[in-house]
């Protein structure tokens, strides 16, 4: 069998480039920061899973980040189905200590460090999602969005071509005053890799919050948004520059999902 499929790998250029939504909400602003025992629990369960270090150096939480696909909640490495995260999570955050939250602003980032595979991902990070200019909302609740923001990078569904589960890996960053977006140091009509890092140092930007959670591809979910998601992801495979070896692992790995597929 075969090591692993390939991650759901982008959609058009032109989700990426500029800002194309906004969303305001109202809430108040308490309550403020983090239990000691949560921010504890954050940073063991980033450790054990090694998302401290495949997808941040370290990290040592300031708010409590909410992210929701529905009525479920990303916790800390709980499993999803592809079919549960077609649709864009609802997500808000507590206010910071310290800083006032009527001009702090923050960015919430959503990648992938799985892509293709776990085995081997050469596609570290894959990019599903940037939000910036967020103010932090009241307490965490299903039915809260966050207050203001500016879609950066539109949402693009996680459906993980592997059989393996992924640890999708949601941030909350603080933002400097006068904050401008960094270029994406992407390929035309690719999210993957992203330098998440880079991204990071160069936005001057301050972690304080995160989830994650893990999903990998069932062998039953092969219809509707699911296998739609697939077949794009597909589709803009031609856009990625790969080596022949990565190449030839693309290929076996698309002849898999369609015999799965039945195409």
């Amino acid at each position: 069998m075969y090591k692993y499929l390939l991650s759901a790998l982008a959609v058009a250029a032109s989700v990426i480039a500029t800002p194309i939504e906004e969303r305001t909400t109202t809430s108040t602003c308490s309550p403020v920061g983090i239990s000691p025992s949560k921010a504890s629990a954050i940073k063991a369960a980033f450790t054990s899973a090694k998302v401290v270090p495949d997808v941040v150096p370290s990290i040592d939480p300031k708010v409590d980040l909410y992210v929701a696909y529905g009525q479920k909640e990303v916790k800390l490495g709980n499993t999803f189905s592809a079919a549960e995260t077609t649709q864009d999570p609802v997500f808000n955050f507590t206010t910071e200590s310290d800083y006032d939250p009527s001009t702090t602003k923050y960015l919430f980032i959503i990648v992938d460090p799985d892509a293709p595979g776990p085995e081997d991902p050469f596609l570290r990070q894959f990019l599903h999602k940037i939000v910036y200019d967020i103010s932090p909302s009241c307490m965490p609740n299903p039915a809260t969005t966050t207050e203001g923001g500016t879609t950066f990078v539109m949402y693009a569904p996680l459906t993980p071509l592997s059989v393996a589960s992924h640890r999708y890996t949601y941030l909350i960053y603080r933002q400097p005053p006068n904050f401008v977006v960094p270029p994406l140091q992407l390929a035309e009509a690719t999210r993957a890799p992203f330098n998440l890092q880079q991204f990071v140092t160069e936005g001057n930007l301050t972690l304080v919050g995160g989830r994650f959670m893990r999903e990998g591809l069932g062998t039953t979910v092969t219809t509707g948004p699911v296998k739609d998601a697939i077949q794009k992801a597909e589709a803009a495979l031609a856009n990625l520059k790969l080596t022949p070896s990565q190449r030839a692992a693309l290929d076996k790995a698309i002849a898999a999902i369609n015999k799965l597929l039945g195409i």
